[in-house]
């Protein structure tokens, strides 16, 4: 079954540091519609899960888990959480593909092993994951909702059991495509169009200038997007995007971590005149930057610099700036599943260096009253509450602005507001404001 197929490469891609939805795109382009929905349905399920998936096969694995070679620990995870959550398959026909998926990469007897833990795993393992049900521990929990066990408890002490539970929740939520329209593009048309090509589409109530679809999609085969009518963008992002272009008053803007320049192209739609840098310390990043500013047609309206936000120094003194700091992720790990299970609790304190390195950066660039956002798409009050708490203390000359994001999907806070991720469509963000006294 070419799906099985796909789906294990996918997880050795995705082992390679390879985003999954990157992965899915290049091994499923081959794939009719129906083949390329299962695929993708697989490698969510194993990662959306993993921790669980490993619990479950280790109670029928007689050989230690960690001696086993990487494509059979997935071809194990593969079958796993196709057994446990996939019912259009009957369990034989998805463990003999399994199978001889792994017998065609040349794991004939490691396929053995494959084949008699999942066919116990096929009698037994819905059982096992009802007697986790009746355990109401933190740890079973996190294991049934898919997080790490550090952010469970990470987030019981930044938000409370229930609020933690409820984040918990929402992590095994899908995620669902959401489009930010160009501006001065009709919606209609666009929901038009989309919808004749068998899509669910309609205008997002929340953010007007973003459209929903009711699932997922290969964003260039949607139409509009070769055109530069629409961009992939969650609607959480949107909002924190929107509130930098609120505070924009004119001048030099500066985006000091540009990423792939989803945000820096909303802000030049929105700011056509506007004056604006770009930073980005990977390279490969930056190159996916040149490309969407060239699909949007906004090559021309933004330099783009390639290097360490700490060593580059603006061309002019910037009046605003954007910090959509580097972070855990833990707001979107129901969009990338794969990247929650690459975390680890030592890694957050190094990002949090990281993070007051770069506000502190931005504190000193900007001129006397200017302003400076700082984003994340983290949920942990570590990347965010406290960072600024403590930098703050260092720089007396810098007052709160309040952020006036409001409604039901959000937390606020003493320095800024949460965003929670309660819809499909909404991934966990952090906003907070600074202004620099005159």
């Amino acid at each position: 079954m070419r799906a099985i197929e796909s789906a294990l490469y996918v997880l050795s891609d995705v082992d390679k540091r390879i985003f999954a939805s990157e992965s899915l795109r290049n091994r499923t382009a081959k794939l009719n519609e129906s083949q390329r929905k299962i695929t993708s349905y697989l490698v969510y399920s194993v990662y959306r899960k993993k921790e669980l998936w490993i619990k479950i096969v280790k109670e029928y694995l007689k050989t230690d888990w960690k001696s086993l070679e990487p494509q059979v620990k997935n071809a194990l995870l593969l079958g796993t959480a196709g057994l446990i959550e996939l019912s259009r398959f009957t369990s034989s026909v998805l463990v003999n593909a399994v199978v001889d998926s792994l017998k065609e990469r040349g794991f004939t007897r490691a396929s053995r092993l494959v084949n008699a833990v999942l066919r116990k795993i096929a009698a037994n393992g819905r059982k096992k994951v009802e007697e986790l049900r009746d355990t109401n521990t933190v740890e079973n929990r996190a294991l049934l909702y898919g997080v790490p066990l550090f952010a469970a408890r990470e987030w019981i002490k930044d938000f409370g059991p229930e609020d933690a539970d409820m984040l918990l929740k929402y992590n095994a939520m899908k995620a669902f495509l959401s489009f930010r329209i160009t501006p001065g593009v009709s919606p209609e048309s666009l929901v038009h169009d989309i919808a004749s090509s068998g899509y669910r589409v309609w205008q997002s109530p929340l953010v007007p200038e973003s459209l929903r679809l009711a699932g997922s999609a290969h964003p260039p085969s949607v139409s509009g997007f070769r055109e530069g009518l629409i961009t992939p963008q969650s609607e959480s992002s949107m909002i924190a995007g929107s509130f930098f272009i609120e505070l924009f008053r004119g001048g030099k803007a500066l985006d000091m971590c540009a990423g792939r320049g989803i945000k820096t192209g909303q802000f030049i739609q929105s700011c056509p005149d506007a004056i604006i840098e770009a930073w980005e310390i990977s390279r490969k990043k930056a190159e996916a930057f040149d490309r969407e500013m060239k699909r949007l047609g906004l090559s021309e309206a933004v330099n783009i610099r390639q290097g360490d936000a700490l060593k580059l120094k603006p061309s002019t003194a910037p009046s605003i700036i954007m910090v959509d700091a580097p972070c855990s992720g833990s707001g979107t790990w129901k969009r990338h599943p794969e990247m929650k299970w690459k975390t680890e609790a030592a890694d957050i304190d190094h990002l949090v260096k990281l993070q007051e390195s770069l506000l502190e950066k931005a504190l000193e660039m900007v001129v006397p009253g200017g302003i400076v956002v700082y984003s994340t798409c983290s949920l942990f009050k570590k990347e965010n509450e406290q960072v600024l708490s403590r930098v703050l203390k260092r720089y007396n000359n810098f007052y709160k602005i309040e952020v006036p994001i409001k409604g039901i999907h959000t937390r606020k806070t003493k320095k800024g507001i949460f965003i929670w991720p309660d819809l499909p469509w909404l991934d966990g963000f952090y906003v907070a404001a600074l202004g620099r006294t005159s």
